[in-house]
């Protein structure tokens, strides 16, 4: 059971996202990136979404005709921002796995690989998305997050207490809204989980990499992968 308190009930007090701000992180950003050594755990090329789950949101994970670097299918997220106690909150989360929802244990490939598309929303708004990994330290299991919501309020980077759920911390790092901000545009992003462990956690190592987690709102999701680098 997959239960992350702090990373799920983020509330805030507003709708969409705004205007892009300066990220403290380093992001790495390349175009239709090869790798030589590198395992893909979603491409949607066999037009299925059973690697993945939902959490309490209303909408399944879609699979579209279209997908990065002219391939032919693609993830589609859909977004579920409503209003609970005055405030807005996004309520589904997208958790991807193995198609037998095992866990995907990668010890040796560390770096994060996906191309990311936004969509407008049909109520005109861009929404705020988050990106996350779950993993396997020395000190114990972690969430790390990359959230474009933290760059836009300017928060800093931070390690959150969340020993009462399924992971005893999450790292959480800021995530260029320039990813909000441009739309209907492949874009791929890459992170080298170790390097974003030892930021916050200098003494700490990686021994494993086990899911991903998407948080958002009309999101185009492909060529989900993990590589050497």
């Amino acid at each position: 059971m997959w239960i992350y308190i702090h990373f799920f009930l983020l509330i805030i007090s507003f709708i969409g996202c705004g205007t892009p701000t300066n990220s403290i992180s380093t992001i790495t950003e390349t175009s239709n990136q090869v790798h030589n050594t590198q395992t893909i755990y979603e491409d949607a090329e066999d037009g299925s979404n059973q690697k993945w789950e939902v959490w309490e949101g209303p909408y399944d994970v879609e699979v579209v005709n279209f997908g990065a670097n002219n391939s032919k299918h693609a993830i589609f997220l859909r977004e579920n921002w409503h209003k609970v106690d005055g405030k807005f909150i996004s309520g589904v989360y997208y958790r991807l796995t193995n198609k037998e929802h095992t866990l995907w244990d990668n010890s040796t490939q560390k770096v994060l690989h996906f191309d990311h598309m936004k969509q407008r929303s049909a109520d005109g708004r861009l929404y705020c998305f988050t990106v996350s990994v779950e993993i396997d330290t020395t000190f114990g299991r972690r969430m790390i997050s990359f959230n474009t919501f933290y760059d836009k309020q300017h928060y800093d980077a931070e390690s959150i207490d969340s020993s009462d759920t399924d992971y005893e911390k999450e790292l959480v790092f800021p995530l260029t809204m320039s990813y909000v901000n441009n739309t209907n545009k492949w874009r791929h992003l890459s992170f080298n989980i170790e390097d974003y462990l030892h930021r916050l956690e200098p003494d700490n190592d990686l021994v494993a990499i086990n899911a991903f987690v998407f948080n958002g709102g009309d999101d185009y999701l492909d060529n989900i992968a993990l590589a050497s680098e």
